[in-house]
């Protein structure tokens, strides 16, 4: 049914559907326009909502930092460093490694969004950089500067720096930066994120630091270090390892190699490392005895101390507390005296280098209890007697070489088979075949 209406009355039919409405065209055309108007309306004040926060976020993002905020910042730094016993007033010395790391901090408005904790995290990376790029010394007179900077310096988060790891908490307990063309000195702004720092790698660089400057003093507070790779740099010391280092008392691995270390070892820094796996001190000018304290070194995995002037008694494998023992490089020192039988007690031991070592006695019996050894290097000695036949029980052995030394007899065929078997890349028997037959299974005669 339809009701009678003018022409200018629109005429509606109802479905069984309220939904469902057969609108004439006019009368949609109005709807619409009322709606649009509503709701250009509402998108009006969102938009105008919007432009206000964004206004206000950005006038608060582009404003400076006030005066106030930045010496609040100071005297917050300052305290940290007065704590710590470190000089806080080179904060206030123009062109200094630290009043350059506080006048990056503070020019970043975001400052105003990290708490304490990351405004000490990122003072402290910023000295290690501008203390370590581009810092001239006798040994660099022309640095380079870093290798790789990727991040560092920038508004981006510290932990997604180049060589940067950090923890769930976004607290710093990684630094790797190793190889990376680092001159000048560790500085000791690194004790303000010592309590989550746990490795450091600063292998191969140009860090030139001298004990006698108190350039290791801070490491006296890294007591969390569990790692410490310093190996190929210009690290001096002429009172051995510097005493500083035996505040690490939780430090597993320590590498110093090739460095300009000095003097005798202090046998009190070994009773402190209770729980090292890995000690390297090669290629430095160390003297004196090595510590008694090494051979107490229970979790002791690696023991390299190549290429110094150290007198070695090789009594302290006696202990027999090295059971974890996998490898020992002992070269180019003086050994005194004859390898002891109870190195058959260093049943874990798979690589062994005593060579140019003024060895004297003959080679234990006992070595043929080492089941895992594989690599013996004893060359350069003044050993005697004849190669064990119990060595034939070595069923891995890649090398062994005993040239340069008076041994004698018929290297035990058994040897042989067991080296030319092995499928390392550089397996080696060498010997002094003239008087040490060996001519027709060694890989190099002497």
């Amino acid at each position: 049914v339809f009701a009678a209406a003018s022409p200018q009355v629109t005429y509606v039919s109802k479905m069984m559907n309220p939904a469902d409405e057969i609108v004439s065209p006019d009368m949609y055309d109005g709807r619409r326009r009322r709606r649009n108007y509503l709701i250009g309306g509402a998108a009006a004040v969102v938009v105008l909502i919007i432009v206000i926060s964004v206004s206000v976020s950005l006038s608060r993002r582009s404003s400076s930092i006030s005066s106030n905020e930045i010496e609040d910042i100071r005297a917050m730094i300052k305290n940290a460093m007065d704590k710590e016993g470190l000089d806080a007033s080179v904060l206030d010395q123009s062109g200094t490694y630290q009043s350059t790391s506080f006048d990056w901090l503070v020019g970043n408005v975001e400052i105003r969004d990290y708490d304490r904790s990351q405004i000490l995290q990122r003072f402290s990376l910023g000295a290690i950089y501008y203390s370590t790029n581009r810092i001239a010394s006798i040994y660099s007179p022309n640095p380079q500067g870093w290798l790789n900077a990727q991040g560092w310096m920038t508004n981006e988060h510290e932990c997604g720096w180049q060589g940067i790891s950090c923890n769930e908490g976004l607290k710093v307990n990684g630094i790797d930066l190793g190889e990376n063309g680092l001159t000048g000195k560790v500085p000791p702004e690194l004790v303000l994120i010592r309590e989550h720092l746990e490795y450091l790698d600063l292998t191969t660089n140009e860090l030139f630091m001298k004990e006698s400057d108190g350039d290791f003093e801070f490491f006296e507070k890294m007591s969390d270090l569990q790692t410490l790779l310093m190996d190929d740099n210009y690290l001096e010391s002429d009172d051995g390892i510097p005493k500083n280092f035996a505040a690490m008392v939780n430090i597993e691995k320590i590498r110093l190699s090739y460095n300009l270390f000095a003097g005798q070892l202090d046998n009190y820094l070994f009773t402190q490392w209770t729980k090292l796996t890995h000690l390297e001190m090669e290629s430095n000018f160390l003297t004196g005895t090595l510590p008694e304290a090494v051979g107490e070194l229970t979790d002791l995995v690696y023991l390299y101390v190549r290429r110094n002037s150290l007198e070695i008694n090789l009594d302290f494998i006696k202990t027999g507390k090295l059971n974890n023992l996998f490898a020992m490089w002992l070269d180019s020192n003086k050994l005194t005296g004859s390898i002891p039988t109870e190195i058959g007690q260093l049943t874990f031991l798979a690589s062994l280098s005593m060579t140019n070592a003024t060895l004297t006695g003959t080679i234990p019996t006992e070595m043929g209890l080492l089941t895992d050894l594989q690599r013996i290097w004893l060359y350069g000695n003044s050993l005697t007697g004849t190669v064990p036949n119990e060595l034939r029980a070595l069923d891995t052995l890649e090398v062994l070489e005993v040239q340069r030394n008076e041994l004698t007899g018929t290297m035990p065929n058994d040897i042989c088979v067991r080296v030319n078997a092995a499928t390392y890349t550089h397996k080696s028997l060498a010997a002094d075949c003239g008087e040490l037959s060996c001519e027709d299974c060694c890989t190099f005669c002497d």
